[in-house]
């Protein structure tokens, strides 16, 4: 699965508040759904503007999966950044616990560790 590193308290708003664009320098062409990762590094005057304290907020880990639907210019949402490329999200699913994982520039090749029980169950079958 493709995922994304995003900081604090970035991917937290993805999950609780509606974060519907992840503003990027870059575009992409990939649509679908993604792992996100949260970065060691905290934004911590951002989580400040937030309302949100920086010690409560996971990082270094998976914390769920979002939809990448589109990637525009000048996306109509308060959370669009004006000049960057706007990733047009959807669909966030968070998980029951945070998964310890390290993060990587760009979009990178995540593996969930069930994913990987679940091929070695069916290899020891064969």
């Amino acid at each position: 699965m493709k995922a994304l590193s995003i900081r604090q308290p970035w991917a937290y708003a993805i999950f609780h508040m509606g974060k519907d664009v992840e503003n990027r320098s870059w575009p992409t062409r990939f649509q679908g759904r993604i792992a996100v990762h949260v970065a060691k590094r905290i934004d911590v005057a951002d989580c400040r503007r937030l309302n949100l304290d920086p010690r409560t907020l996971p990082t270094g880990s998976v914390i769920g999966t979002v939809e990448v639907r589109d990637c525009v210019r000048g996306a109509r949402s308060k959370w669009a950044v004006r000049g960057m490329w706007h990733w047009i999200l959807g669909r966030p699913y968070l998980f029951r616990k945070p998964i310890p994982a390290k993060g990587r520039l760009g979009l990178f090749e995540w593996i969930a560790p069930s994913s990987g029980l679940r091929a070695q169950a069916r290899a020891n079958r064969s």
